[in-house]
């Protein structure tokens, strides 16, 4: 039997299987996909071949000229110098804190060494879970926090006790948040003034920093509880960014986000006299002998552009 013109398979509707009917439906995605994919891979190509990088990878401490050494439970770096130019000495046991009747208090731990708790260091980002995987390949964030006493001054004398911190943040993105005039308002003083102020250092600190190095100067003021008058206090500060001295955190935060930047760390070098300041100009003559003192030491804590430049290059 020959069949008709109406059953014939030219002349049947078309039979929509799941497979046609998949690619019917979903053409626009694949159109889609398929842009997406070339602009992605465009991009990735503009990426490599411009230098470009998305992530910040933590530079190692120093080796030289002194090893830096961590805590690593504490975070903190215990191979700076207790001591500068034989005048400026860690506050040791019994230093800093007397009794009611003037003898010293001890409890067989150095006054001066500071180590900070944990809701301390949370804030802070140090000693965190990525400085946990980080510590024993010598990556990770550190902090230093000491208070030192200049041996040529009497106890009475003004300018005699003075606080170092060096915080050190390695392959991270940061808002750079801690500077005194975030941190000491937030613990209840009052700014006073902020501005520069430039400070030599000697030559055997290597370049950039064997140059006048300018710090940014913050005076704020305090209530004296047990006297209930107000005193005037002064800090210093400026960072290393990339082993670059920059006393602006707007300037290092973009550095931070530099998308040619792919090895980083940023240190923020800041130091104050526990004694109230009457007169700033004595004050920063006293502190450009302390940063005399400990400047090179710290900037050797530090890796060096020459190194940076060498991670770059191996990757």
């Amino acid at each position: 039997m020959t069949a008709s013109p109406a059953n014939t398979p030219a002349d049947r509707p078309p039979r929509r299987g799941r497979a046609s009917a998949w690619c019917a439906g979903n053409r626009h995605f694949l159109a889609a996909a398929l842009i997406l994919a070339v602009s992605t891979g465009g991009w990735y190509v503009a990426i490599d071949t411009l230098g470009i990088t998305l992530l910040k990878e933590p530079v190692p401490w120093p080796e030289r000229p002194r090893r830096v050494e961590v805590d690593p439970k504490t975070f903190q770096n215990t191979s700076l110098p207790t001591r500068f130019a034989d005048r400026y000495v860690r506050a040791e046991d019994g230093d800093l804190f007397l009794n009611a009747d003037n003898t010293p208090i001890t409890d067989g731990e150095p006054d001066g060494e500071i180590t900070l708790p944990d809701d301390v260091l949370q804030p802070l980002k140090i000693g965190m879970a990525l400085d946990k995987a980080r510590v024993r390949d010598r990556r990770s964030n550190w902090y230093l926090s000491r208070v030192y006493i200049d041996t040529t001054k009497k106890r009475t004398e003004r300018y005699r006790v003075w606080r170092l911190n060096v915080y050190y943040y390695t392959g991270v993105r940061d808002q750079v948040p801690h500077v005194g005039e975030v941190c000491l308002v937030a613990a209840g003083a009052t700014i006073t003034g902020s501005s520069t102020t430039t400070f030599t250092v000697p030559a055997c600190s290597r370049s950039p920093w064997d140059k006048p190095v300018v710090f940014r100067r913050t005076r704020w003021k305090a209530l004296d509880r047990a006297t209930q008058r107000w005193h005037e206090y002064v800090q210093y500060y400026v960072f290393s960014m990339n082993d670059e001295p920059v006393n602006d955190r707007t300037t290092v935060r973009f550095k931070l986000m530099w998308p040619w930047v792919k090895h980083s760390y940023y240190a923020k070098i800041e130091f104050s006299p526990r004694s109230p300041v009457t007169d700033i100009a004595e004050a920063d003559a006293a502190a450009e002998q302390f940063v005399r003192a400990f400047l090179p030491a710290v900037i050797d804590a530090l890796p060096t552009r020459r190194t940076i430049d060498r991670l770059d290059k191996a990757d």
